[in-house]
């Protein structure tokens, strides 16, 4: 009789039947709902990495690009642009951005009107008197820069 054994002297066996059936749906329910979660994770890291991409690896360019010049360029060829330096085709490129580009413009002015006021306080001290120049309009300014 099993039952009149202690209960040491009986040996553990596996539930048959519902109760196995039950634990066996449970584990098999978790693994799915973990591997949902996993796959949830990694898609939305995937779409994440694809947007970053667009929105910030398809960035335009972060300097205007007028006449085929960057305003950096521009810049750095201001002074030699001013003196009349420049061959014809970077004076060309130079005048093209600096018609579209106001910051640009604004500092080649800026640069016309010290280089006229040093010619004007170079004109006075070498010959006593002033130096009558008409006023130019902005328009003006950059014809005269092209033409050095």
């Amino acid at each position: 009789m099993q039952q009149d054994q202690p209960v040491e002297d009986q040996q553990w066996q596996p539930c048959q039947g519902e109760i196995s059936d039950l634990g066996a749906g449970l584990r098999r329910h978790r693994r799915t709902q973990t591997m949902q979660r996993r796959a949830a994770l990694t898609a939305g890291v995937i779409a994440f990495a694809f947007a970053g991409f667009f929105v910030f690896g398809n960035r335009p360019q972060l300097e205007p690009s007028y006449g085929g010049i960057v305003c950096s360029r521009v810049q750095s060829l201001a002074e030699a642009y001013v003196a009349g330096e420049l061959d014809d085709q970077t004076t060309e490129k130079v005048r093209l951005h600096l018609e579209q580009c106001g910051p640009c413009r604004g500092q080649i002015e800026q640069m016309l009107q010290s280089a006229l006021t040093r010619q004007r306080s170079d004109g006075e001290r070498k010959s006593g008197a002033t130096l009558d120049l008409p006023a130019v309009d902005q328009g003006q300014w950059l014809v005269a820069a092209s033409r050095y």
